[in-house]
Order: C-alpha cells, then structure tokens, then sequence
C-alpha cells in the first residue's frame, strides 16, 4: 500500500470518527433535554451590561466593535445542543455574525455541559 493510500485511509478514518461523534453528542443532547429541559428566560438588562462591559463593547465572535442598541445574547453551547442562560454560556455578538453561526460549535463544550449537567439532575 502506498503512503498516499495510507493517508486517504487515515483521513478517511478520521473523518468517520468526527460523524460519529457529533452523532453521539446530538442524541445525548436530545436524551437530556427530554429528561430535564431547560427554560427560556428574558434577558435581565444586568446580565447584558455585565457582558457588555466584560466584552469592552466588542462582539464575541468577530472582535468588532458592537452598537449599545443592537446586539444578539448568544449561548455559546445553544440550547439546541444542551446549553442553558448561564453566564457563562453567554456572549454578545452582532445579530448578524450570531445567525451566521446558527446552532454551531465546537464539542468539547458540548460535552462539558452534558457531563455537567447530568451530574447535577435529581
């Protein structure tokens, strides 16, 4: 076998994993919001002028700067996969580099927040 077949092989395989994973995080997703859904809450103008400042004006996904009266509160894991209103589960991002994202992220947060949150259930 060549090396070049080794590595289609490999990034093949690779490429399988990464299905299969996101596959697996989704289905605990949904087991766990069947189990104990979370609640949508408005926002509290205090949580946003905290992130506001924390963020020094300047959206969370882009670095831009953001207008006072225009911005999205943006979970960083969504609630699609798990996440909650948790400080800090939240950014503020323009409306627009918010919609762009849509429901993606990265994992590792993902898993962090089912693992947390499924210790936590009664």
């Amino acid at each position: 076998m060549s090396l070049d077949e080794i590595l289609k092989r490999a990034e093949h395989t690779k490429h399988q994993v990464e299905l299969e994973a996101t596959f697996e995080t989704d289905e605990a997703t949904k087991r766990l919001n069947e189990i104990a859904p979370i609640p949508r809450k408005k926002w509290v103008d205090s949580v946003t002028n905290q992130l506001w400042m924390k963020q020094g004006g300047k959206c969370a996904i882009c670095h831009d700067p953001m207008s006072r009266e225009s911005f999205d509160v943006d979970h960083i894991v969504p609630h699609s996969k798990g996440g909650g209103n948790e400080r800090t589960n939240l950014r503020l991002t323009h409306v627009s580099c918010n919609r762009s994202r849509g429901n993606n992220c990265d994992r590792r947060p993902v898993i962090e927040n089912l693992e947390d949150r499924a210790m936590n259930l009664k």
